[in-house]
């Protein structure tokens, strides 16, 4: 006779059921739930063992809103819990090498006369005698620079240095007083040997520190890792607060300020056939590269640099007012720069001005920055004839040159 016994100890046998083909089925089924029991109790056992004597959760309860949290034991050690998620802050502006307003190939004299911009918010700056080596830089499709050298040049003397460099602003930085700041980057060179990076207080006016990377393998992406103590104390405000330095070029003169004491610095420009390529810079409290979404970095750029008309004909600056038949007032709203910009603009043969009946006048004869604020700017423009005082003007582009920019950089 089949029978099964319940946890309450009742036994229920074939011929308490009803007479049929049936009631195989019905105790086979029991003993199936009964056999699933049992596991599930081991289960539960081995879990609560796995849990401590004191018991606890070993998973916390999920639902979709958990979606990609990673989980970590929490301090006591008796249970799985969310980990928190740590952002990390990137302090540069273009550290992507993405953004190039003006352009994505540059040739520059290593004796520049004064720092020159390549992409936003980067600089190539020199200070050099006599030296007339040429160097290349170049964007890198999908973000990076790459610097070639394109003129060895007559040497010129031992105080040489061509650095690429960023300053930052003490509103963005100044969260960075007395902590450690890592300098994280890729570089990838057919020169091998020591290349310096250099941190410097430019409140105090003095260096941070200056360490050297060693490439030792020819055209590999390498990633460096460097770290800094901050100066216990930055301004927040919109001035230079920190300069970062990385050395291509830095002749023995510039020992124990752009390189180490003691050690060496290759010269990126003694070869034509030298390159090297940057990409992936980090500077911030956390030691891995944290990009920026496109379009904050885009955003932190026109904070230094705004393109308000860039080589697209027909394109509009502003719409005005005409204050007699040959001038104009342009007005121009904008986010907030970092100070009240000064303006440029490519030749006035790029710039048409049109009418209020939207006909178009002459090219200006004058354009002007007649008022300047963080957010706000007035452009007085004037002409030969054709505008009426009270009535609107415009100035747009006349061909595919035409370029109109606001600089507020450090």
């Amino acid at each position: 006779m089949a029978q099964v016994t319940l946890d309450d100890g009742t036994t229920i046998t074939d011929s308490s059921l009803f007479a049929g083909g049936h009631r195989k089925y019905f105790v086979a089924g029991l003993q199936y739930v009964m056999n699933k029991a049992a596991q599930v109790q081991a289960w539960a056992a081995q879990a609560q063992a796995a849990a401590g004597a004191g018991g606890g959760t070993i998973f916390p309860l999920v639902s979709a809103a958990n979606a990609g949290q990673v989980l970590t034991v929490n301090s006591a050690g008796s249970a799985y819990v969310a980990k928190p998620v740590v952002v990390c802050k990137n302090y540069l502006v273009n550290a992507g090498f993405r953004i190039w307003k003006l352009g994505t190939s540059f040739t520059l004299p290593a004796a520049a006369a004064a720092a020159a911009v390549i992409a936003d918010q980067w600089l190539i700056a020199t200070a050099n005698t006599g030296w007339t080596a040429q160097l290349q830089c170049l964007a890198i499709a999908g973000g990076g620079l790459r610097i070639n050298c394109t003129n060895v040049g007559v040497s010129g003397t031992n105080s040489d240095l061509v650095v690429l460099r960023q300053l930052l602003e003490g509103t963005y930085c100044c969260e960075l007083a007395g902590g450690i700041i890592y300098v994280n980057f890729v570089i990838k060179t057919n020169k091998l040997g020591n290349y310096a990076v250099t941190l410097t207080d430019l409140t105090a006016n003095t260096q941070i520190g200056t360490q050297s990377v060693t490439v030792t393998s020819a055209n590999v992406k390498t990633q460096f890792k460097l770290q800094f103590t901050a100066p216990a104390a930055i301004n927040e405000d919109n001035i230079a607060r920190l300069r970062l330095d990385f050395a291509l070029v830095a002749k023995s003169g510039n020992a124990g300020v752009y390189y180490p004491s003691g050690g060496s610095q290759v010269n990126l420009l003694d070869s034509t056939a030298n390159y090297l390529e940057m990409s992936n810079v980090h500077f911030g409290t956390d030691s891995d590269y944290a990009p920026e979404e496109l379009w904050l970095d885009i955003e932190k750029c026109n904070r230094y640099h705004r393109r308000l008309i860039n080589k697209v004909q027909n394109q509009s600056l502003s719409f005005g007012q005409g204050i007699s038949t040959t001038a104009g007032q342009l007005p121009v709203f904008f986010g907030q720069m970092r100070t009240a910009p000064s303006l440029a603009f490519s030749a006035l043969g790029d710039f048409l001005v049109t009418s209020a009946t939207g006909g178009a006048v002459s090219a200006p004869a004058s354009i002007s920055l007649a008022v300047s604020t963080p957010s706000y700017c007035r452009i007085d423009i004037t002409c030969s004839a054709g505008l009426t005082a009270g009535g609107m003007c415009n100035m747009q582009a006349a061909n595919t040159n035409c370029t109109v920019d606001l600089f507020a950089r450090l």
